[in-house]
């Protein structure tokens, strides 16, 4: 049987599997159906923490084999009731992997810009994941990130990443992966956990 994965982010390269694109804004969900037009019956609009969720979303429950909310989680102010309703898309040994902003002392102009309401640790996301899931997975990555993030969002108070910044991390990631693997994933700029559905 073939996987089914359920993905939470504006954009994912579809590469011959059966993913499921949702967000929660209509022109990001048209974008996607633009950009994969194979694929429209699977691009959906969603909302985690719908009043009606079981209701509305009633034909995802129980549906998907791993659930990626990349970069989600940090906008909804109900975190709680987020992973409660992703947990419910899962099948029993179902994977939630989700991705957020690490270390709220990196919380700057960026994050504001961006409408996060917080960013975490491996200790806040894995309390909150353990409440419905058991933990499968934590680690923190891309510690070579916090450098510019703070310099560029905390120092200088910019509300965009510079581009010319992103060029520069894009040539270095080399380095970036090195220095995550010489640090053993014990800082980042993010945290991923994983939580099983038992």
């Amino acid at each position: 049987m073939a996987s089914t994965s359920l993905i939470m982010k504006k954009s994912f390269i579809i590469n011959n599997q059966d993913i499921t694109l949702t967000d929660i804004r209509g022109n990001y969900v048209d974008s996607l159906k633009a950009q994969f037009p194979t694929h429209e019956g699977r691009i959906h609009m969603m909302d985690l923490v719908d009043s009606d969720f079981d209701a509305k979303y009633k034909d995802f429950l129980g549906t998907y084999d791993t659930v990626f909310a990349l970069n989600v989680v940090e906008h909804i102010e109900d975190d709680q009731l987020a992973i409660v309703n992703a947990t419910k898309l899962l099948k029993s040994n179902g994977k939630l992997i989700i991705l957020v902003p690490a270390f709220q002392m990196l919380y700057n102009t960026f994050d504001t810009a961006l409408e996060h309401y917080r960013r975490y640790t491996k200790t806040s996301l894995n309390r909150l994941i353990s409440m419905e899931l058991e933990l499968d997975h934590s680690q923190y990555f891309n510690a070579f990130g916090m450098l510019g993030w703070f310099v560029s969002g905390k120092l200088l108070k910019k509300k965009t990443i510079p581009i010319k910044q992103m060029k520069i991390y894009d040539k270095l990631l080399f380095i970036a992966k090195t220095i995550d693997k010489l640090s053993f994933n014990q800082i980042g700029l993010s945290v991923i956990s994983v939580g099983v559905k038992k």
